[in-house]
């Protein structure tokens, strides 16, 4: 019988150090990636591990502040763990976030995948009391040592709660060559998560990547990546994610990406050849689009 593997947490990386991991760069850009879930405005994963015959884990990833997630770039596929600082989704920003790489796979070893049967597992369950706390933050609470108390009290009640509880979803099967041996992986999704997973496989689970937008492909520096001197820079990456999720699915967001487009690179190498185009355009220009990116997506 064949030896599980065991796949373990490796240091947790920043996002910029863990793009140069699963090879992120302008060839090998990131296409999609599953997402978390929203209950009771808390964060809770959209998938989990499953131990099979063929791997197992030393962690428990049905833990609040760790996300199972795959994400799919030109090149691989990468299975990963996400930690987040916060529990709650509004503050969630995984430009911000910490994760640790468990497998990246090649385009050429993926084989296939199944969609099995429903199954009852134990997930994350969102917390009333903290659900509570937020709805109550900038409330009165009569000075410094009442506020301790108050948000201690809650903290404490979260402890109290359970961080479990049964819940139904669909298990899932990924197949993959390593080392020239078919292995697979089997994944449980939550219910409300399944038919946003079976379209990420149908589309990232093959050998041929599927279509970058034509706008992904263009080379050259842009404003931001001028000033940063830098493709994976997180502001650089937060306001690609905002183009992405924000502008390109609205009409005249579309409209300005491609003025954008045709008129920034000339910009963009004024900038590189001068300090000081390069501090007034990080103060004045790209910064408070930043900020106010982040403020969007995040109520989103």
């Amino acid at each position: 019988m064949m030896e599980k593997i065991t796949l373990t947490i490796k240091e947790p990386l920043s996002l910029r150090d863990f793009v140069k991991i699963i090879d992120y760069s302008e060839t090998n850009i990131i296409l999609d990636a599953t997402d978390p879930g929203e209950w009771l405005d808390q964060i809770i994963p959209s998938i989990y591990f499953r131990q099979n015959e063929f791997f197992r884990v030393d962690f428990n990833s049905a833990n609040q502040g760790m996300l199972l997630n795959i994400i799919s770039t030109e090149k691989n596929i990468s299975i990963n763990l996400e930690f987040h600082e916060t529990p709650f989704i509004r503050y969630y920003d995984s430009t911000d976030n910490k994760f640790s790489p468990l497998l990246i796979i090649k385009r050429d070893q993926l084989l296939k995948y199944e969609k099995r049967e429903t199954v009852q597992f134990m997930g994350v369950k969102p917390k009333k009391s903290l659900k509570m706390m937020a709805n109550m933050r900038g409330a009165p609470v009569g000075g410094l040592i009442p506020s301790l108390i108050f948000r201690g009290a809650f903290k404490l009640a979260a402890r109290a709660e359970d961080d479990l509880v049964e819940k139904e979803g669909t298990l899932f099967s990924i197949y993959f060559l390593d080392k020239n041996i078919e292995k697979k992986m089997d994944i449980i999704v939550d219910s409300f998560y399944v038919k946003k997973f079976e379209e990420f496989l149908k589309l990232h689970w093959s050998t041929s990547a599927p279509p970058v937008p034509i706008e992904e492909k263009k080379e050259g520096c842009f404003i931001a990546t001028a000033c940063y001197e830098d493709y994976n820079h997180p502001i650089v990456f937060q306001l690609r994610y905002f183009r992405d999720s924000f502008l390109q699915k609205r009409n005249w967001g579309i409209k300005f990406i491609t003025i954008y487009y045709k008129h920034s690179p000339s910009f963009a190498k004024l900038i590189e050849s001068s300090r000081v185009l390069k501090f007034c355009s990080k103060i004045f220009l790209v910064k408070p689009i930043y900020y106010i990116s982040k403020l969007i997506t995040l109520k989103k």
